[in-house]
């Protein structure tokens, strides 16, 4: 076939061939030096190969301990991979290396995302307070349950300049977010976010975290839920919060303070949530369910005080998954605790805000990590989002 009549002269057709060897789009189209392609098809394909590097990606993680957790999105959310990873240890740098790694994966999983140079950011998310202007880890201690068993203490020097850890080892524009606030964008891009502006998040994982969005975005300031006193009349031999106070909701009402309680209430040993509410399940060992019971009761308080400052229209709690199936002794005694939430509200308040229970799900923390990417990197934001109360849709 004469490249005149295809209107690409043989320079162009060379400088077609580079971006689609950059892109990785041709693979199977031809090999290098191979001249018997037809000049169309390589204009076609490298066009298609420049409209889809001009889509914006982001890669997001999710740090939990022991593990990363990571998901790689387009520009409209969806979500085109996911990796795991178990860290050997949960030291910043070991953390650093293992996000690094995770992300290369998840980008050269996807041949478009692989030749977008210069259109793919970073988000990541943890739980403890963070500066999301400086990129800065304030705080991360996650204190283990006060009882025998294999959870370890995980402490990191304050202060953590991990954004510029993220990017020096990534390449990639980085940015910082607490876990709950993490979840709460996903909220606001595939749930609550549809049906309304206004809406807070409680996140219980090892403790408790809690997130507003108010007229569609992230409320800008810190809400350290599970540092809010919910059961100071419980001094006897309490659990100490990391913030040293008494009676935190964090203590309590987290997957840590479940586990010690089980242990203080049925005087066995467990791990991990799981087990603990298959000993909820056992008539021997019932009061596993009293854990259960309490968490509810102190997550019901936090979400009781969340309604009276903020007046959200929809609570999400998000919660193991044990912790939300109907029919399981834990999460029968946990719902009916947590369902009070209206007695710790202002009388005017009662039914302003609707309760809504999510299980923890694998990826929904990383994905809403990569939305963070994707708002402070390119300002997107999610196009079918409830608008603002009165405001023009």
């Amino acid at each position: 076939m004469d490249q005149k009549e295809e209107g690409v002269s043989p320079v162009e057709l060379r400088e077609l061939k580079q971006l689609l060897a950059r892109s990785s789009l041709a693979a199977g189209l031809y090999m290098p030096g191979d001249d018997t392609v037809p000049a169309v098809r390589v204009q076609q394909t490298a066009m298609k190969a420049k409209e889809l590097s001009l889509i914006r990606y982001a890669v997001g993680i999710e740090l939990v301990p022991g593990r990363i957790v990571g998901v790689l999105i387009n520009e409209h959310g969806t979500r085109l991979a996911d990796e795991q990873l178990v860290l050997a240890d949960m030291e910043v740098q070991t953390v650093v290396s293992g996000a690094a790694s995770v992300t290369a994966a998840l980008v050269d999983a996807v041949p478009s995302a692989r030749a977008a140079c210069g259109r793919v950011a970073l988000g990541f998310q943890l739980g403890g307070p963070v500066d999301t202007t400086t990129g800065t880890v304030l705080f991360y201690h996650k204190a283990p349950p006060r009882m025998p068993g294999p959870i370890q203490d995980i402490r990191w020097p304050d202060k953590q300049p991990l954004s510029r850890m993220l990017e020096d080892a990534t390449g990639l524009p980085s940015f910082i977010e607490n876990d709950a606030n993490a979840y709460a964008l996903f909220q606001l891009w595939f749930g609550a976010g549809h049906e309304t502006s206004r809406f807070a998040v409680v996140l219980i994982n090892e403790g408790v975290g809690g997130s507003l969005v108010i007229d569609g975005r992230l409320f800008d300031g810190p809400m350290e839920l599970g540092n809010l006193s919910v059961l100071p009349d419980k001094v006897d031999n309490a659990r100490p919060c990391d913030c040293g106070g008494i009676g935190c909701l964090e203590t309590t009402g987290g997957i840590h303070g479940i586990l010690e309680n089980v242990y203080k209430y049925a005087h066995r040993t467990v791990d991990n949530v799981v087990d603990a509410a298959a000993l909820a399940e056992r008539y021997d060992t019932r009061g596993a369910a009293e854990a259960f019971r309490v968490a509810g009761h102190a997550n019901a308080k936090g979400i009781g005080i969340i309604i009276n400052f903020a007046r959200p229209e929809q609570v999400v709690v998000y919660a193991p998954q044990v912790m939300t199936e109907h029919g399981r002794a834990a999460a029968a005694e946990f719902l009916t605790e947590l369902g009070e939430f209206f007695s710790f509200c202002h009388p005017a308040l009662h039914g302003s805000a609707k309760l809504r229970i999510e299980p923890v799900r694998p990826y929904d923390g990383a994905h809403g990590a990569a939305l963070l990417a994707l708002e402070r990197c390119f300002d997107i934001l999610p196009e079918n989002a409830a608008a603002p109360v009165g405001k023009p849709q």
